[in-house]
């Protein structure tokens, strides 16, 4: 079960059962006379279903007879893996009136994850359905959680996605997920009239109508064609997700993603209690990261109150001279940070400005004591000095061309939004850069986005402003030597 997830600790069934009478009448005592629920029985499993939704959020749902009861703990476990892949990308820098925005494929008479996605995270939310009772079922659910804003359903007929992306734009959608129809047939379906050696029986009672259980050729079928339709409308979504529900189709799903072209893709485990069930993502776009970015940490004890961290990290970064650097447009809060909310700052490397600076320093010092020779030199008529051949390193020469670049780069902010395709292919490094204030302790955290030099790179940085700060706290002429005094 995912970290996050409020149901690794299970409720108490007797004391939910005081708050939501309605779960009452399915409650038994075990051996132990610790009050049970039998999830093999349908009225038991959905008189559950509304009493956590009412309890944990707030979420007032119908869920009729012969319809597909979700199970809470399973569904908020794929909402929390959404949150993970959108928080490893920034969540795609969304501010303002912009929100998350995805689609729920084949939601179902409960539309149980667009409730969710939207109640708990605010999420612009659309959902499709095939069957036009669900699709009634659905909207009345929405509406009487007083979601309309935020979610939309949708009739469709025999796509998976195609219908409902054919009119998008670029990027109109952050996510797809789904939990498609698992059976072939209505045979497969009768846990006990086929051989499941491999698997533990359902501990739970089977429930759905035969569109929400059965597609032809199951699971497999439904989602090679959501695949087909994801790779005509690549452009509509940035990230395309699944639930897989029997683990062997992950071999011809993967050999399918690699036909229409997808190199990025990833899978998840869905774990609660004996069920099992697995994530697929996958996107047409090679820098959305489908994994946890690697991420460096430093921690700083002892910051003078006065100082403005943000700023001095900042003003270091920029000596730095990067092909782009800026704040970002918002305060960034990042799940794996327990401290306070930080700033965050965005970088692009395109060439090695930080490595060899002490080399650098000598090299500019005795430049400038050479220079200031030959100027004394001359104002006091002496003979012309002799001729000294001074050879600066590579990174020292080409300075007047980084200070051009980067002053390039600031007139292209000011004039439009600075997009990935301007840069060459050559990005050294690229990453965003959280700081995180909280009293006297600070902290940095970066997180890799791309770039040739990695991981190592990223150390690097962090070790240039760690023997900065250093530096700096012994310097008696910086602003931090003198806050530290005091």
């Amino acid at each position: 079960m995912h970290e996050r997830n409020i149901y690794r600790n299970p409720h108490n069934f007797a004391e939910l059962a005081k708050k939501h009478t309605f779960l009452t009448p399915y409650l038994s005592l075990n051996s132990n006379g610790v009050p049970k629920i039998n999830f093999k029985d349908q009225e038991a499993l959905r008189a559950l279903t509304k009493a956590l939704l009412l309890e944990d959020f707030q979420l007032n749902v119908d869920i009729p007879e012969d319809v597909l009861v979700p199970t809470v703990p399973l569904r908020l476990n794929y909402i929390l893996w959404l949150e993970d892949l959108l928080a490893w990308n920034n969540g795609f820098e969304k501010s303002g009136n912009d929100i998350i925005s995805g689609i729920d494929v084949g939601t179902g008479a409960t539309a149980i994850y667009a409730l969710l996605a939207a109640k708990k995270n605010q999420w612009r939310m659309v959902g499709t359905e095939i069957e036009p009772e669900s699709v009634m079922l659905a909207r009345s659910n929405v509406k009487q959680n007083n979601l309309e804003q935020l979610i939309q359903i949708i009739h469709v007929k025999d796509s998976v996605l195609d219908q409902v992306l054919e009119n998008s734009v670029s990027n109109q959608y952050d996510f797809t997920m789904c939990n498609p129809p698992f059976f072939g047939n209505e045979d497969e379906t009768d846990s006990g009239a086929k051989s499941r050696k491999d698997r533990p029986l359902p501990s739970g009672a089977k429930t759905g109508t035969s569109n929400e259980l059965i597609y032809d050729g199951g699971e497999l079928e439904f989602i090679c064609k959501m695949i087909e339709d994801s790779q005509k409308r690549k452009c509509s979504v940035r990230i395309f997700t699944t639930m897989v529900g029997i683990k062997r189709d992950f071999k011809e799903l993967l050999l399918k993603l690699k036909s229409v072209g997808v190199k990025n893709f990833t899978t998840t485990e869905f774990t609660q209690g004996k069920t099992m069930r697995w994530g697929l993502a996958w996107s047409f776009d090679d820098k959305i990261h489908l994994t946890p970015p690697a991420q460096v940490t430093q921690e700083f004890e002892n910051v003078p109150t006065c100082l403005n961290f943000e700023n001095y990290i900042f003003s270091h970064l920029q000596n730095l001279n990067f092909y782009f650097l800026k704040r970002m447009s918002c305060a960034s809060e990042d799940s794996n940070v327990d401290i306070g909310i930080g700033q965050t700052i965005h970088f692009i490397a395109t060439e090695n400005t930080w490595t060899g600076q002490r080399r650098r320093r000598r090299e500019m010092e005795r430049l400038r004591n050479f220079s200031s020779t030959a100027a004394t030199a001359i104002v006091n008529n002496d003979k012309e000095p002799p001729r000294k051949i001074v050879k600066l390193s590579e990174e020292v020469s080409s300075a007047p061309q980084q200070e051009d670049s980067i002053k390039s780069m600031e007139c292209q902010e000011e004039s439009s939004e600075f997009t990935a395709t301007t840069l060459s292919s050559n990005i050294l490094l690229e990453s965003y850069v959280q700081l995180v204030r909280d009293g006297r302790h600070a902290r940095i955290n970066m997180s890799l986005l791309g770039g040739s030099l990695g991981k190592d790179g990223l150390n690097q940085i962090m070790t240039y402003l760690r023997n900065s700060y250093t530096r700096d706290s012994k310097n008696p002429s910086t602003e931090l030597y003198q806050l530290l005094k005091y």
